[in-house]
């Protein structure tokens, strides 16, 4: 049980994936939607603050250079900072080093500032020639992750449909945007991961604090 209220701020950052999720539900309803999920024990304990900074068309070194500059300086402080970018540079055939070069880091760069980072994997296109370069990102940035200790968000399973296309029921149309459910199903898996990351981290500390017999 925990005894005080714990304050979490949690940042979106990415393109278009990320802005949409504030299209269809507010900052208040993803809080909401996490309450209603988290454990009971910890619905009065713990105060999550979601903060959406998606922007429709952004590549990795637009994001990188936001966070080479002021971002961190106007933005709130942060506990943890989830990532979601990289459709766009596949889009405008950026070379899969640099894509890596900018993920890479855009993470330490958070990691810097003492956030927690959460990387989420390119969600699948439904294009032949994209396959197999989302294929090599998600899996460098798997082992980089693994690496460093940083925390994965496996979207690239979640929405593929087995042959390494994005899931028609998923897909609005054009193989690359998300469907109203799409971007549903987005943020459950987002809030889920989040709430698995917290509830590891909160055993973690509860089982550092009990004192030894």
């Amino acid at each position: 049980m925990i005894d005080a209220e714990v304050e979490l701020s949690i940042g979106l950052v990415g393109d278009d994936h990320i802005l949409s999720l504030f299209n269809i539900q507010s900052d208040e309803m993803l809080n909401h939607k996490f309450q209603m999920i988290a454990p009971e024990e910890w619905r009065n304990a713990m105060h999550l603050k979601v903060r959406n900074y998606g922007v429709a068309g952004d590549c990795t070194a637009d994001l990188l250079a936001k966070m080479e500059g002021d971002f961190f300086n106007q933005a709130p402080d942060f506990d943890y900072l989830v990532l979601l970018i990289g459709t766009n540079d596949v889009l405008l055939n950026t070379l899969v080093p640099d894509i890596v070069q900018n993920l890479r880091a855009m993470l330490k760069i958070v990691q810097d500032h003492e956030i927690t980072p959460v990387f989420c994997t390119l969600l699948p296109m439904s294009r032949e020639d994209y396959s197999p370069i989302i294929t090599d990102i998600n899996s460098m940035m798997t082992l980089y992750c693994a690496d460093k200790g940083i925390k994965v968000l496996d979207l690239n399973i979640a929405f593929n449909d087995g042959e390494d296309h994005l899931n028609q029921f998923y897909d609005v149309g054009d193989g690359i945007h998300l469907t109203q459910d799409g971007y549903m199903f987005l943020a459950d898996n987002l809030l889920l991961r989040v709430r698995e990351i917290l509830g590891s981290e909160l055993e973690d500390y509860l089982a550092a604090a009990e004192p030894e017999d």
